[in-house]
C-alpha cells in the first residue's frame, strides 16, 4: 500500500497502511522465530535465541543502511519539488523491502521439516 502512494494520497491513506505495517511485522516475525526456536533442544535453545537476537540487530542495521541508500537514490532520480521527491525516494524505499520479502518467500520454500529434532 505504502508504495502506491503519491503526493496527493490521502493521509488516512498514508496512517492505514503503516498501521497494517506495523501490526503485520510482528505477526509474521514471532511464529518464524518460535518455530525456529521450537527446533532447538536443551541448551542450544538459549544459543539459538543469542544468535537470532545477534543476527536480528545485525540484518536490522544492514537493511536500514540499504533503505536509506534507497531513499537517497530514489530523491536524487527525479526532479521536482521536495514531496514529489520524498514521495519517489519511498517508492525505492517500498521496492526494496518487496524484494526482500519476495526473497524471503523464495527461500521459505526450500525450508523443509524433517522432524530431527522432535521428541
Amino acid at each position: 500500500m505504502l508504495s502506491l502512494v503519491t503526493t496527493h494520497s490521502a493521509i488516512w491513506y498514508v496512517i492505514l497502511a503503516h498501521i497494517i505495517l506495523m501490526i503485520g511485522a510482528p505477526l509474521a516475525m514471532s511464529p518464524s522465530q518460535t518455530s525456529a526456536l521450537n527446533s532447538l533442544k536443551g541448551l542450544e535453545s538459549a544459543d539459538g535465541s543469542a544468535i537470532l537476537n545477534t543476527m536480528q540487530q545485525i540484518v536490522g542495521a544492514l537493511a536500514t543502511a540499504l533503505s536509506t541508500s534507497f531513499l537517497t537514490v530514489g530523491r536524487n532520480a527525479v526532479s521536482g519539488s521536495a514531496a514529489y521527491k520524498f514521495t519517489n525516494s519511498v517508492h525505492y524505499g517500498m521496492y526494496f523491502t518487496i524484494a526482500l520479502t519476495i526473497i524471503g518467500f523464495v527461500v521459505a520454500l526450500f525450508v523443509k521439516d524433517d522432524g530431527k529434532y522432535i521428541d
